[in-house]
């Protein structure tokens, strides 16, 4: 009886073992598994954070030498419109006149007194394709000057968030355009059409002191801007009533190339107030607000050209 107890615990012994093995492996496999479940997600969420933060990276960078390459194409392409004006458009040219009082003789003799009367003289021709030409010319000029000689202080005044160059040159180029285009829908006296490129000018300059003032205070300037866009609505408001009035009271209407140039302009200068109403706003890479406003001002300026090439054309 003895003998047959201790064979009986050895059997259940021997028997119990591979069950507990079983379970460990099972409970083994099953951490496993667990395992490769929890880490394969966290992998991937590493890879997109990789992925988005690439990218943010890549459309931020904006360098000096993309900008100097962006302003010798402009100057290339500006100078080639340029010789391609004078050599295609036809002479035609429009008067500049001078208005003051003068005196009625008929008038003044039935009633005894002076009487006064507008005129005016015409002082000047202007043949359209050299004010084109003259246009583009310094647009070309500045563009070169940005890309050579004053490199290094155009690079700077980007870094310092500052720019007046920018400014001199959008007030001095966009000033003799809409004159240009004034000059066409009729506006013909020379104090007129300088005052429309002198409140252009102006405009400008109150987006330089707009610059100035929000990198100082460290907030955002709305007053200048919001001077600065009534400045620059005046000329428009002057060659949208001529057109009014040709059409109302004339009862004729423009050629079409003179519509095209209004249009023309009045998108590039909408676009050229959003970007500096986002600069002003809250955009901290300059790099990119130059890029926007190199590129405005480049395709403003070959839309502008090519319809007076096409609408002066030999």
């Amino acid at each position: 009886m003895a003998t047959r107890k201790t064979t009986t615990k050895a059997k259940s012994k021997t028997t119990k073992k591979p069950a507990t093995n079983a379970r460990s492996a099972a409970a083994k496999s099953a951490r496993a598994t667990k395992s490769a479940k929890t880490t394969k997600p966290v992998a991937k969420k590493a890879t997109v954070v990789k992925t988005t933060t690439a990218v943010k990276i890549k459309s931020a960078q904006i360098t000096t030498d993309a900008l100097r390459k962006l302003n010798l194409i402009t100057a290339f392409v500006l100078a080639a419109l340029a010789v391609a004006a004078g050599m295609l458009m036809n002479s035609a040219s429009y008067a500049l006149n001078i208005g003051y009082q003068g005196k009625d003789e008929l008038v003044s003799l039935t009633s005894g007194k002076t009487a006064f009367v507008h005129a005016s003289q015409s002082v000047a021709d202007v043949q359209v394709k050299w004010f084109l030409v003259t246009i583009l010319g310094l647009a070309v000029l500045f563009s070169l000057l940005n890309a050579t000689r004053m490199r290094r202080k155009y690079e700077a005044n980007l870094d310092d968030g500052v720019s007046a160059w920018r400014w001199i040159a959008i007030g001095v180029t966009s000033g003799l355009m809409l004159e240009l285009v004034a000059l066409l829908g009729g506006v013909s006296d020379i104090m007129t059409l300088k005052l429309i490129s002198g409140l252009i000018f102006v405009t400008c300059a109150l987006g330089w002191v707009a610059e100035k003032r929000n990198k100082q205070a460290g907030r955002p300037a709305w007053s200048e801007f919001v001077i600065s866009l009534f400045t620059g609505s005046l000329p428009w408001l002057l060659i949208v009533s001529y057109a009014v009035f040709t059409w109302t009271h004339g009862l004729i209407r423009y050629s079409w190339f003179v519509y095209a140039l209004h249009a023309a302009l009045l998108v590039g200068f909408i676009l050229l107030t959003i970007n500096q109403y986002k600069r002003i706003g809250g955009w901290k890479n300059t790099r990119v607000v130059e890029r926007n406003y190199l590129l405005i001002g480049f395709a403003t300026k070959v839309a502008f050209a090519a319809i007076l090439i096409l609408a002066f054309q030999k």
